[in-house]
């Protein structure tokens, strides 16, 4: 099995949903640390959506195919860190959605099993 098949599956997906587990855990009131740190995380996807090129090679050393949906992580992980400066307790479902959308991404690159995009 290809090793970038097995960083999504046992790194990149478990973390997205371990994040949007803690968001949903955690009193209310601690949510702006969170989205404090999903604000850097946001604003990072953002600036590598605009600044990528061709030849770019992703963390795990594979050529950057996802790069597009960099700009709807970015938009939606800045959603759940404005909900979060807010105190909103739902926030958590906005990363939710994120980390399901990249298994739907991933899915869709690796098996072609879905016909959506």
């Amino acid at each position: 099995m290809d090793k970038i098949i097995l960083y999504f599956i046992f790194l990149c997906f478990p973390a997205r949903l371990l994040l949007s587990i803690l968001a949903k855990i955690i009193k209310p009131i601690y949510l702006p640390i969170i989205g404090i740190f999903t604000t850097f995380i946001s604003i990072n996807f953002f600036i590598n959506f605009i600044q990528y090129r061709k030849e770019e090679k992703g963390f795990f050393g594979n050529y950057v195919w996802w790069n597009n949906y960099r700009l709807i992580h970015s938009f939606t992980y800045a959603i759940f860190s404005i909900l979060a400066f807010l105190n909103y307790n739902k926030a958590w479902i906005i990363l939710f959605i994120d980390a399901i959308l990249g298994l739907i991404f991933f899915i869709h690159k690796y098996f072609n099993l879905l016909c959506i995009m």
